[in-house]
């Protein structure tokens, strides 16, 4: 299943996205769609459900999942105006993105222009796919800054947002019954003088003594993109970067290993006050793989410890034990073959 962040300017562009990719077509020969279906949030936000016949129902060229999703992802490309754009398959519902990092520092610029240049660099891999960061922007906002010669004449910041907040949203002057409802009688500027944001400049605002001066004669506004969430950890504001991978091209953990080895150091030299930290799937990835090796050698340790005992030598545990990694060797591949073969055979679900 994918999810598409979109603006409503998309109507009649669903149908086309549910129709299989041409080269799923000419290797199927058969229709394999079941059911597709839609669902749109408030017009920001659309899911699309795409229902596969199973594997064993699509005659003897059986198509490979992933194949599947990547000429479906492909089919698509990008859209002008998304925020978001994901396809998951069956088997990746639910998980974590196989890459994720995580930005931190005290200095908000600094993380997000860091944050920005990590997410373009991993664009750079081939395999990886899906790569966005938690600093994204959000809905446009107004921000409003006070004039030297206004802070002189006592008008403060708050005073300044809660008389723009009352002229153009309102004051509740009182509530009035009517029947089993409340009607809330609000007091404002007419609607023909706060139809625009361009009706600031014709806004006047009170001084502490009384007097009313222009709008622009106190402060400044300019509109720009604010956040949909500002993240802190431990008091530093944290970005997380994170792609999805296509395991059958690509390594996450190599390329992971690639990044702090060659561009990290870069980026610590760029922006000094950020750190950068594995996190998601990634670090716990790497903390199963530490927890695993420390696992293992105090489990050796006892092996040898319960075979040198009644062998009464410290020679032939060791000869013995000397078969183990051939038997891991062996069980790591068999698995991974089995693995292999077992996501080949599960079904898709796709949205567009």
């Amino acid at each position: 299943m994918s999810e598409v962040i979109i603006t409503p300017d998309y109507d009649g562009l669903y149908d086309d996205w549910f129709d299989p990719p041409m080269e799923i077509k000419m290797k199927m020969n058969e229709d394999i769609v079941i059911n597709t279906w839609a669902f749109v949030n408030g017009g920001k936000s659309a899911q699309f459900q795409v229902d596969l016949l199973k594997s064993e129902d699509r005659g003897e060229s059986k198509i490979p999942m992933k194949e599947i999703e990547v000429l479906w992802r492909e089919k698509v490309g990008t859209i002008a105006g998304t925020q978001k754009l994901e396809f998951r398959s069956r088997n990746r519902m639910g998980g974590g993105k196989a890459i994720s990092l995580r930005v931190q520092g005290s200095d908000s610029e600094q993380v997000d222009a860091a944050s920005i240049a990590l997410a373009d660099h991993l664009r750079g891999y081939n395999g990886l796919f899906e790569v966005q960061s938690s600093a994204q922007a959000g809905p446009e906002e107004l921000k409003l800054s006070i004039k030297p010669e206004a802070e002189a004449l006592g008008i403060t910041l708050s005073d300044l947002a809660s008389q723009v907040r009352q002229a153009f949203y309102g004051t509740e002057a009182q509530r009035i019954q009517r029947g089993d409802s409340e009607v809330r009688v609000m007091v404002r500027y007419p609607r023909e003088e706060r139809k625009s944001i361009g009706n600031l400049e014709y806004m006047w605002i009170k001084t502490p003594d009384g007097r009313e001066l222009p709008f622009g004669s106190v402060a400044d506004y300019e509109i720009q993109r604010g956040y949909n969430a500002i993240r802190r950890e431990d008091g530093r504001r944290t970005v997380t970067v994170d792609a999805n991978a296509n395991i059958e091209m690509v390594e996450p953990m190599k390329i992971v290993g690639e990044v702090f080895r060659t561009f990290v150091p870069e980026l610590r030299q760029q922006y000094p006050d950020v750190k950068i930290t594995m996190g998601g799937s990634s670090r716990d990835t790497q903390s199963s793989m530490m927890e695993m090796f420390q696992s293992f050698g105090i489990a050796l340790i006892g092996v040898y410890i319960l075979m040198a005992i009644p062998l009464k030598s410290y020679i032939q545990p060791l000869l013995i034990m000397t078969a183990i990694p051939f038997g891991i060797i062996g069980a790591v591949s068999y698995t991974h073959l089995r693995a292999h073969e077992t996501r080949e055979d599960r079904g898709w679900r796709g949205v567009g």
